[in-house]
């Protein structure tokens, strides 16, 4: 579990100042939610998509020291837990996404 947790905050760190992501026209793009808090249809900016440039140097690394180890491997296989989706919680019908859009106010514009 350590070394889940270790792996998730370096690919975070890797992936944090991303930009929001564009359409071929230099639109920005969004998606739209409803947040349980606020009970309405937000736009919520996209990202790029995540880069995962650093995990080739990483898996060298492993590689290397796993072949300099003298250790036996032991492998354990954890199960993972069950997916289960929520039913949908809007209270209302999603109006389009050009209105959401419009209205979306950040505390930086």
């Amino acid at each position: 579990m350590l070394a889940r947790t270790q792996l998730a905050a370096l690919d975070h760190n890797y992936n944090a100042d991303k930009h929001q992501a564009t359409t071929s026209e230099s639109d920005k793009r969004f998606k739209v939610v409803f947040p349980k808090t606020s009970k309405s249809w937000v736009a919520k900016p996209i990202a790029e998509p995540k880069s995962y440039n650093y995990l080739q140097e990483m898996q060298a690394a492993v590689v290397q020291m796993r072949q300099d180890s003298t250790q036996p491997l032991r492998l354990h296989k954890a199960q993972p837990p069950p997916v289960t989706i929520a039913p949908n919680i809007a209270s209302c019908e999603r109006p389009a996404k050009e209105t959401v859009v419009s209205m979306t106010t950040t505390r930086f514009s």
